[in-house]
Parts: structure tokens; C-alpha cells; sequence
């Protein structure tokens, strides 16, 4: 498959849209930071410089006729030397999208199709529970749990790739999954109520009540044969939210954000769609708890490996300028290695 020539100014206009996207970003945090003083103050320092130097102008490249190593073809490019992988990056969420794209490609290609089954594209909703985003996930993961356990659901779907989405509406957070399933034919109405069942499980056992307003009760959901694959994974793993959502959260739940250690997994492949070195993995119940981790929650006394996730570990023996330095100095040395 051949890539699309996209025009260096294309790559450019692209570079500069995610570079000011981030900024923006990074100034919003920094405000909310001045304003409020929080305790954890140079946690934000080093969480918004970090964001910013992934920005900098001398930390982009733009490339002109690269050659594909399984094709030979030329074409143009653009990245970052360094990258700071934190959510609030749009950059590092394309770059991850794109990791995911391939992912889901590279299942559906080895999908051996049973008789009888298909591709689905379906998107399953909640209602805004005028929660964080954090705990709005947790209720809509929750009930992701609950629903694939339905006897039903485990008879027709043998396979799934599942991504997260979220969008701020007038009346806060809209939180949904999009999902690409490989499914013998879907009972429209049975899987609508099955998921509005556990969505109103979830909500009862967070002590909420849920509450819809569509006249019959259930859920918004939609399901469509899959006949466009390339357009269909595009959409499903295209990025968790627009870059401006994340300035229209509420100051603390865009803190929440910034604290949150190790976030939950966004994007997920299970049963036939799960690559091989993944299926060993997969099992009903897991065995440790992998729900997202803040600052203050410890789960060891065992010292951590050094990982991009636990940049945050030199906070406690580093001053902030002297963790600037180091910071520094690692993102010259991948500079000059990618180079």
C-alpha cells in the first residue's frame, strides 16, 4: 500500500497546529497552577516543562523522500526527535493512534472469518454523569466489564478492538467506546438494553442513578456492517479527544489529569482480534489491579524501574532546576541519537 505524498507545507502546518495546540495547553495548566498554589505546585512545573519541550522548535523534524523499508517507495514525513508521552500532548497522541492503527491492521488481517460472522463498527454511549473525567471512565469501564460477561455477548462476539473517546458538551463530559467486533448478526435491541443493564449496574454499585432520556429507555448505541476497513480504524483509533477539549475541562479535573501516574488502558484487542503475544495475557478476571494510579496511592516498597511512565521519580531528590538540567541533558542525547 502506498503512502500518501503529503506536501512539505502540509507536514509543516501539521507540526506547527500540534505544537501551538500543546502550548496553549501547557500555559492553561500553568495559570491554574499560579492561581491555585497547590501543594504539588512542582509537579505541574515539571509536568508542563516537560509538555513544552517537546514543543521546541529545534525538537521537530521535517523530511523530504524517505524510503519505506518494506516498499522502497519515497515519501515525506515529519516527528519529533523526543517525546514527552504525556496524554496532554497531541503530538504524542497521534504518534501512539498511529502505533494502534497498526495494531488493529495487523489483526484484522489475520482474522480468519468463521461462517456466519462479520465486521461491525459500533459506538456504545453513557449519559454525563457530572463526574471528573477520570471517574467518568472508571463508570463506563466498569460497565464494559460487566457487559462482555453477558451470556449473549460472549455467544455472538468472538473477537473486538475497543477504543475510548470523550467530548465536552454542555453539560460536561460525554464519555463513549468505539468498537470494531468480529460478531455472528447483533440483535439491535437486545444489545442496546444489555448495555443500558450494565450501565445502570455500574452507576448503582458508584451509588448513582441513571437515568436516560431517549423515549425507550436505552442507551444510545449504533451498530454498521463494516465495509470501509481503512476509513472504520481511522475512526476507532483516532484520539481520545479533541486538543481544545482538555483547556474546557474544570481546573481540578485537568489537574487530575496531570497527577494521574500511570493512566488506565485506552485501547484494547481481545479474543480473535488480540495479537499473539497478547492472547497469553487475556483472561476474565485479572490478577492485579489496573485501574489508574495517582501520585499518592503506593503499591510497593520495592524501588521502580526507570520507564518513560515514572519520569515523576526524581521529584523528591531533585530541586526543580536541577531536574530541569537532567531533563535537558537526556532530551540532547536523544536528539543526537535519533539524528
Amino acid at each position: 500500500m502506498s503512502r500518501p505524498r503529503h506536501t512539505t507545507l502540509e507536514h509543516i502546518d501539521h507540526q506547527l497546529a500540534n505544537r501551538e495546540a500543546a502550548l496553549s495547553i501547557a500555559s492553561t495548566l500553568q495559570q491554574i497552577a499560579n492561581q491555585r498554589l497547590p501543594d504539588d505546585i512542582f509537579l505541574i512545573d515539571k509536568y508542563t516543562t516537560r509538555l513544552t519541550a517537546c514543543q521546541d522548535t529545534a525538537n521537530i523534524w521535517i523530511a523530504e523522500d524517505l524510503h519505506s523499508e518494506t516498499t522502497g517507495e519515497c515519501y515525506n514525513a515529519n516527528g519529533r526527535y523526543w517525546n514527552c508521552g504525556l496524554k496532554l500532548c497531541p503530538h504524542c497522541l497521534a504518534v501512539q493512534a498511529r502505533r494502534n492503527r497498526r495494531k488493529v491492521t495487523t489483526a484484522l488481517d489475520n482474522l480468519k472469518m468463521l461462517v456466519g460472522t462479520d465486521l461491525y463498527f459500533v459506538t456504545m454511549t453513557q449519559t454525563n454523569p457530572n463526574l471528573s473525567l477520570i471517574q467518568s471512565r472508571d463508570l463506563i469501564n466498569r460497565a464494559w466489564s460487566l457487559f462482555r460477561k453477558r451470556r449473549y455477548i460472549r455467544r455472538i462476539i468472538s473477537g473486538y478492538a475497543k477504543s475510548e473517546e470523550f467530548t465536552l458538551t454542555a453539560s460536561g463530559i460525554h464519555y463513549h467506546l468505539h468498537l470494531i467486533i468480529n460478531s455472528k448478526f447483533v440483535k439491535y435491541e437486545l444489545f442496546r438494553r444489555l448495555w443500558t443493564e450494565s450501565v445502570a449496574t455500574a452507576w448503582s454499585d458508584a451509588g448513582l442513578s441513571l437515568t436516560v432520556q431517549n423515549s425507550d429507555d436505552l442507551l444510545s448505541c449504533t451498530i454498521d456492517r463494516l465495509h470501509d476497513r481503512k476509513k472504520a480504524i481511522k475512526e476507532l483509533c483516532k484520539y481520545i479527544t479533541k486538543s481544545d477539549s482538555w483547556e474546557k475541562l474544570k481546573p481540578e479535573h485537568l489537574l487530575e489529569v496531570v497527577r494521574t501516574e500511570r493512566f488506565p488502558r485506552m485501547f484494547e484487542l481481545g479474543g480473535t482480534l488480540a495479537l499473539p503475544r497478547q492472547k497469553s495475557a487475556i483472561v476474565e478476571e485479572p490478577s492485579i489491579d489496573t485501574r489508574h494510579i495517582l501520585d499518592t496511592e503506593d503499591l510497593t516498597d520495592a524501588p521502580r524501574t526507570r520507564t518513560a511512565a515514572n519520569w515523576r521519580d526524581p521529584l523528591a531528590a531533585l530541586d526543580f532546576w536541577q531536574w530541569k538540567i537532567t531533563l535537558q541533558s537526556q532530551i540532547e542525547q536523544c536528539k543526537r541519537v535519533r539524528r
